[in-house]
């Protein structure tokens, strides 16, 4: 019964409002800030219909078409409002920055004529169970994701994305070019930043995926060869948390590592691309962020002792640790070999690698080759 008032209560018997550009599901406030998107440039539609618009018309339209529809397409009813609403929208574009929404995808192949263009937003460990199923489909979206080896990747698997662009990472390339432009420096004021792979879900729920099994006590073992770093080398730690405000992230590192300088994510800027920076060496298990701070040429160790295979490093090296190499003397010998590793000798050996697995292009940044398609799309 509580659904179906919600359900009624979302209805709205006016027409939708004209709008070429379509953001759907919610996205990064600081992605859409990075492509030069204003929250009056598109409007936002999610599968859970915040609003159901159902005037006259609309549900004429609805009506009709359902009834022409084969007996085992109706239970694509989401997919047949869309379409409806898009028409009266006369939307141009669909966009997304969460990448392995199915829905998204088989929207594009429902809708011609509309150009649906996603955005990778992290890394994925697995594309197939991520992203791809098991059918032959092929759909008619353009994808930009973060590196040639996503793009191999994603076109060899037989649900196929029609359009697959290797553009680097929208967020990073951002800071990175803003930083130039303004012609600021950015001192080295911390040793080592630990990126932060602290979720409820798999620290205080037990709600785990199958990329976060093991996950919590990894964590705990990470912090503990840190705070013993720390107490042989005096080594000065930041930490880039992953959550925007949860104090309960805060509580846990302040009783880990109480001497290290945390910081939470700002949805308004990119907090933690800032604290890699400031700092010597990026330490992790799987975030992207690690991937991203890689393609900058920032040394970075990639800890991958995580027990699921798909979130170990892409491209193993001694930048990175693997499954069997958790112990603490291997730990600390590698930290110090990379903070005393010249960084020239670095940038060689992983340039080629790095921009493999993320572009980094700052003549052509990921954001403004995104826009710039966007952008054409709009104009035809």
């Amino acid at each position: 019964m509580a659904n179906y008032l919600s359900l009624l209560s979302r209805i709205t018997f006016r027409r939708p409002p004209v709008s070429p550009l379509v953001l759907f599901e919610r996205a990064n406030p600081v992605a859409l800030n990075s492509l030069g998107i204003d929250v009056d440039d598109y409007y936002l539609v999610t599968r859970q219909l915040d609003v159901i618009f159902m005037g006259p018309q609309i549900f004429w339209s609805f009506f009709t078409r359902f009834w022409r529809l084969p007996s085992w397409h109706r239970t694509s009813l989401g997919q047949l409002y869309f379409k409806i609403i898009f028409d009266f929208m006369k939307t141009k574009v669909v966009f997304t920055t969460i990448d392995n929404n199915d829905f998204f995808f088989e929207l594009s192949r429902n809708c011609p004529g509309i150009e649906f263009v996603a955005l990778a937003n992290c890394v994925r460990f697995d594309c197939e169970k991520d992203l791809f199923s098991k059918n032959n489909n092929a759909y008619p979206a353009t994808f930009f994701c973060f590196g040639d080896f996503d793009k191999k990747t994603y076109g060899d698997y037989p649900r196929r994305i029609e359009n697959i662009k290797a553009a680097g990472s929208v967020i990073s390339d951002f800071y990175r070019t803003s930083k130039l432009n303004s012609q600021n420096t950015t001192p080295l004021t911390y040793d080592i930043c630990l990126v932060s792979e602290w979720r409820a879900d798999h620290m205080i729920d037990d709600n785990l995926m199958w990329s976060t099994v093991g996950v919590k006590e990894i964590i705990f073992k990470l912090t503990g060869y840190l705070r013993r770093l720390h107490k042989e080398y005096s080594f000065s730690i930041c930490i880039a948390g992953v959550s925007p405000s949860d104090e309960r992230e805060r509580d846990f590192y302040r009783k880990e590592l109480p001497f290290a300088d945390f910081c939470f994510r700002c949805l308004k800027s990119p907090s933690t691309y800032e604290r890699m920076d400031q700092s010597r060496l990026v330490i992790g298990l799987f975030s992207s962020c690690l991937y991203e701070a890689f393609s900058w040429g920032k040394k970075v160790l990639f800890c991958s002792w995580a027990p699921h295979p798909g979130t170990h490093c892409r491209a193993p090296g001694y930048w990175s640790l693997r499954y069997d190499q958790q112990n603490y003397e291997l730990f600390s010998e590698r930290v110090q070999y990379l903070l005393n590793l010249d960084s020239e000798t670095y940038r060689q050996d992983t340039l080629k690698i790095a921009n493999h697995l993320v572009k980094s292009d700052l003549e052509n940044p990921a954001h403004l080759t995104i826009k710039n398609h966007i952008d054409r799309a709009l104009n035809l």
